[in-house]
């Protein structure tokens, strides 16, 4: 065989394989829809699409009307619908919260108030307020139960903890995924230390010092999408369908499989008998496996329950037991953390796996944004048909500008957003430059290029460009190998990233203070008015302005994308990205402003952003 004949034939294999793995991936979510449905039809009902219920007898319920909203309580394995109405006077406030809410908001309340019914999702839009519904939902709450709030980070776990206190409900106990975790470990091990590199330490100890770099690095990854799907040991099925919809290239022949998954089980079976220390994930993971006792809670509280993978699930359901409810909330359009082992599926399986409980489910609507101006919510419709304006809100603008334009036109309380991080430190710097006072969001985005600095012992900056250059093409070449296109696009930006931060640097000193003065990490709340904050879309997730900057349109949505799941998260992330621009009707200027930053407005928006409907139409 040729070489041109190999090539050709692994090209066919290739494109057979993505075709194989395209229908798998469209088979297990027409399986997903084919078990909810189910569920729908037992109850007597049809999923909730957009703005109205459709029950199976054709009758339809409006979730948004003038004054009208619609709850769907479904029961399992026998319920109604039951469609709540509210009246045309407006609600009075309740004590410990002065908020009077929508109509979608105020059917949420009621569900709280008597929360013993069962258990809901909060199906809400972006800049809805979902947060601030459920916050207030508390406060309206009769004490004396044990709610939980799980956040997903310390940052989201502190602007939790001061909206609960703002409305009196400082009571709530507050959580994040691996801080529960962490505490019933280190209840049963007091003695246990955190050890980051704890996995990779059990992949040296096993495969010895002599293995090759793209074996250790592919039981790396493979073992932390295991804790993350929460796979059962010795299931090689799943694992090797999980693998592939991640592009980790699973060994063809049988030997060379069985000793690849038969090391992968031995590296996690250490790693769960080793309880003298734990990674971040073992916080989470461990507990789990090791059948710890948890502490049960009434009422717990999930936020963005779209982006939690199956290991934090297992963790949900262990601080409801069996006699606890739950209500997650979230938006599904906003799930952007597949390649953390979040499944792009994850909110149809929390819902699956709800209405398996032997409780009832009622799933509300809050679709009426509160931050997105008419054309942003027009051009957010053309990926989630469901999102709606408030009638009194302005036009607003979404149009293009060139790098001068940006540059003269920015200014300290917008946000500035890309889809990788290498082009906004280029303009960061740039703007740097010429006095203007930036951050960017992530500072864990600073730490891994100062440790990929400190791994790679440079002398000076000068070697540090030698240095790192041939690091990158040697692991451009080890991923080529293994076939990771999701690691080959991180390692990219990371390389880009760092050649961008050492320009003009005269020495490493230089270079590690650009680091430690540009990153920085803060929630919505904190975000510096006195600064361009600059964000890739993933870190953008939650934060709002009244101007808004896009860099490098053309990678909306990223040409790497391949796979159903990777396309989906594409337009999620497109989504989020026209969403982040907000309102504000007491300042003339803040009119909402999404710009396009030296290139066209991505085609995934359509046209209609630019059809301002005529007066009285």
């Amino acid at each position: 065989m040729t070489q041109d004949q190999y090539k050709e034939y692994k090209r066919i294999e290739r494109e057979e394989e993505a075709e194989r793995e395209e229908a798998r991936l469209v088979k297990n979510r027409e399986d997903y829809k084919e078990q909810l449905a189910k569920f729908y039809r037992s109850s007597g009902m049809n999923r909730f699409k957009g703005a109205e219920v459709v029950r199976v007898d054709g009758t339809v319920i409006p979730a948004w009307g003038e004054y009208a909203a619609a709850a769907v309580v479904a029961a399992a394995p026998v319920a109604a619908v039951t469609p709540v109405t509210q009246p045309r006077t407006q609600p009075r406030p309740v004590s410990g919260s002065g908020l009077v809410g929508s109509p979608e908001q105020v059917v949420i309340w009621e569900w709280m108030r008597d929360w013993r019914n069962g258990h809901a999702i909060v199906e809400a839009v972006a800049g809805s307020g979902k947060t601030t519904t459920i916050v207030h939902g508390v406060a309206r709450m009769s004490r004396g139960v044990p709610i939980l709030s799980l956040c997903f980070n310390a940052h989201t776990d502190k602007v939790m903890q001061g909206k609960l206190g703002a409305v009196g409900a400082g009571d709530v106990h507050r959580r994040t995924y691996n801080g529960m975790g962490a505490s019933v470990l280190y209840k049963h091990y007091p003695k246990m230390v955190l050890r980051k590199n704890k996995l990779s330490w059990h992949i040296r100890e096993i495969m010895g010092e002599g293995a090759k770099w793209d074996t250790r690095i592919w039981l790396q990854r493979a073992a932390e999408l295991a804790k993350a799907y929460y796979v059962d040991r010795g299931d090689d099925p799943a694992m090797e369908t999980i693998l592939r919809s991640h592009k980790l290239k699973v060994p063809t022949t049988k030997k060379a499989y069985r000793s690849r998954m038969d090391n992968l089980w031995a590296v996690l079976d250490a790693v769960l008998a080793d309880t003298e220390g734990c990674d971040y994930d073992d916080q989470i993971w461990m507990p789990l496996k090791l059948g710890l006792r948890f502490p049960q809670y009434r009422l717990v509280l999930v936020d963005e329950y779209q982006d939690t993978n199956a290991m934090q699930w297992q963790l949900v359901e262990k601080v409801i037991g069996d006699k606890g409810r739950v209500l997650v909330v979230g938006d599904r359009n906003q799930a952007c953390y597949g390649f953390r082992g979040a499944d792009i599926n994850a909110s149809d399986n929390i819902e699956i796996a709800l209405r398996l409980s032997d409780k009832p489910v009622a799933i509300f609507p809050l679709s009426v944004t509160r931050r997105c101006t008419q054309a942003q919510v027009r051009a957010a419709k053309t990926l989630v048909p469901a999102i709606e304006a408030l009638p009194y809100a302005p036009e607003g603008v979404i149009g293009t500008k060139s790098i001068e334009g940006f540059e003269a036109g920015v200014k300290p309380g917008h946000l500035v957003m890309c889809r990788v991080n290498a082009p906004m430190i280029e303009r960061a710097l740039a703007l740097m430059s010429k006095g203007v006072r930036v951050v960017v969001r992530g500072r864990d985005v600073g730490k891994n290029i100062t440790a990929l600095i400190e791994s790679l012992r440079p002398i000076d900056i000068r070697d540090l460009a030698t240095v790192a250059e041939q690091w990158y093409k040697t692991q451009k070449v080890n991923l080529n190998f293994l076939t990771q296109q999701e690691e080959m696009q991180s390692l990219e930006d990371r390389y880009r990233t760092l050649v961008v931060l050492m320009a003009g640097c005269v020495s490493l000193a230089d270079l590690n203070g650009r680091i430690e003065d540009l990153f920085m990490e803060f929630e919505a709340d904190g975000a510096p008015k006195d600064a361009v904050v600059f964000g890739s879309i993933h870190r953008a997730k939650g934060l709002e302005a009244p101007i808004c900057w896009i860099l490098s349109p053309e990678l909306i949505p990223h040409l790497k994308a391949e796979q159903a799941w990777e396309v989906e998260q594409e337009h999620n992330l497109a989504y989020i990205a026209i969403t982040r621009s907000q309102f504000d009707l007491a300042d003339p200027e803040n009119t909402g402003q999404t710009w396009f930053v030296n290139g066209a407005v991505p085609l995934i928006y359509g046209s209609t952003y630019l059809n301002r409907p005529k007066r009285g139409v």
